[in-house]
């Protein structure tokens, strides 16, 4: 991380002089892009465009930004006009190919892979990615097909070697699985992922001892190996989750925006590991041969309106717990009170649990001490910079909760502060680092203890499967 802020650092120089060169934007976008600071990213390729409106490679970065940022439609739109300027680039192709298959287009998805590969026959990424979509769409023999090219060619590429495992395992040919997966293991010991498949393949053949000991290091390696603070992972979901609530603001009102809306995606067909929310042990989805990505995306737009739409509907559809106390009067909900519903979000994302878990009240009288003023709590330890965004959000007054952008850019200051060195940084910025840092030491002992919880949990499941010679996936 240090290294994209010493180029960032060297661009801002160059910039300086000759303000506008656009390849030091270009190479200064990529860098905010690598460090997650995708609208600043979008900032320099905006003002790079405004230079050359038709460089094909500066088309392509945005595309890419937006694909990042989970704005596919928009990513299509620039790939697309890169691929009119420049339409034999192998490389766009294979993004356009991921972009459509995250959009659920395969047919598309598979051309740009096959006109990508037809340019460059031995590109790894493309055949690999071709392999996997062939994988979504159940097209086995032929996902396996492409697997064998790409492993002739390398035969030691150890993602590759945990695709073909996994489309070994779905095809119920065991043995050939395991084999795949114990080569991609020798090479890659410490994969969470393949250890995580090859974990549900053991439960699969009934070797439970054998898949209790494969999902424990998986489960261990993806707790303890991350370079991210807890509070940082947090701050990451939150930043993108106002990013996604902006993005539908230009419109829309969501109009029932509540935890349950969030859904923790991967950008393709997965597989199940386990993954710590709160206290709980949760299976969530992870790429196939890719690094380790999950990311926030916000779902049912069943009841959201154009902002200007009225709707005879005031019944409350979404949480009590989660409700604005304007919406809970009655009136219409308003981007307002979405995001006052952020807010709440927010307390959740602190403390692992439900808003009110612990008060014993009815629907009516939860409804008076809502509008009264009653908000939900925060974890021991939490910074109180973090407390005071959440609590703006859910001012009793609409006018005085901040906008989706303004939280988001807030969020994103946090993550350049924790990104950051020491030196780099003012006294208030300091202080700040360090309420985050305290409040780390705190979740992360508290996140050891469920650790060892959930790890028990697991083995008195796995012993209850031994017991019952019951084999299935691990479910929720």
């Amino acid at each position: 991380m240090g290294r994209y802020e010493e180029a960032i650092s060297d661009f801002n120089k160059s910039l300086e002089i000759v303000p506008n060169n656009e390849i030091s934007l270009n190479h200064r976008a990529i860098s905010y892009r690598m460090m997650g600071r995708y609208e600043e990213s979008l900032a320099d390729l905006n003002r790079s465009l405004v230079i050359d409106p038709n460089n094909a490679s500066t088309l392509y970065l945005r595309g890419i930004t937006y694909k990042k940022m989970g704005r596919y439609e928009e990513s299509l739109a620039e790939l697309n006009r890169s691929l009119v300027i420049d339409p034999n680039n192998a490389t766009v192709l294979n993004c356009r190919g991921v972009t459509y298959q995250m959009l659920g287009s395969y047919k598309k998805s598979l051309a740009d892979y096959n006109e990508s590969l037809e340019i460059n026959p031995n590109y790894l990424q493309a055949i690999n990615n071709r392999g996997v979509a062939y994988q979504d769409i159940g097209r086995y023999e032929e996902s396996l097909t492409v697997f064998n090219k790409s492993l002739e060619i390398d035969p030691n590429d150890a993602a590759v070697l945990s695709n073909r495992g996994f489309t070994y395992k779905t095809m119920g040919r065991y043995e050939e699985s395991l084999a795949d997966l114990n080569k991609s293991l020798e090479i890659d010991p410490n994969n969470a992922l393949t250890l995580n498949i090859s974990g549900t393949l053991y439960q699969q053949m009934g070797r439970h001892k054998e898949a209790l000991s494969d999902l424990n290091k998986s489960y261990e390696i993806k707790a303890n190996s991350t370079n991210e603070s807890y509070l940082r992972q947090k701050i990451k979901i939150l930043r993108t989750i106002s990013d996604n609530l902006d993005h539908i603001h230009q419109n829309y009102v969501h109009g029932e925006f509540h935890s349950g809306n969030i859904l923790m995606i991967s950008t393709r067909e997965s597989v199940n590991i386990p993954y710590d929310i709160g206290d709980k042990l949760a299976l969530v989805s992870l790429n196939l041969g890719d690094k380790i990505s999950i990311e926030p995306k916000i779902s049912d737009l069943g009841l959201s309106r154009k902002i200007n739409e009225t709707t005879a509907n005031k019944k409350i559809c979404g949480e009590v717990s989660s409700s604005a106390p304007e919406v809970l009067l009655g009136k219409q909900p308003t981007r307002e009170s979405d995001i006052y519903c952020l807010g709440i979000i927010m307390s959740e994302v602190s403390t692992g649990k439900p808003p009110f878990e612990n008060i014993s009240r009815t629907t009516i009288s939860l409804e008076i001490d809502i509008y009264n003023g009653l908000r939900p709590e925060f974890a021991s330890g939490t910074p109180d910079v973090y407390i005071k965004l959440a609590k703006q959000r859910m001012d009793n007054d609409p006018m005085k909760r901040p906008t989706a952008k303004i939280v988001y850019e807030q969020l994103q200051e946090w993550e350049i502060i924790l990104n950051k060195e020491l030196n780099e940084l003012n006294e208030e910025q300091i202080q700040i680092r360090n309420q985050f840092l305290e409040a780390d030491k705190i979740i992360s002992s508290t996140s050891n203890t469920s650790l060892k919880k959930n790890i028990k949990m697991l083995r008195i499941f796995v012993n209850l499967l031994t017991k019952l010679k019951f084999q299935k996936y691990l479910s929720k």
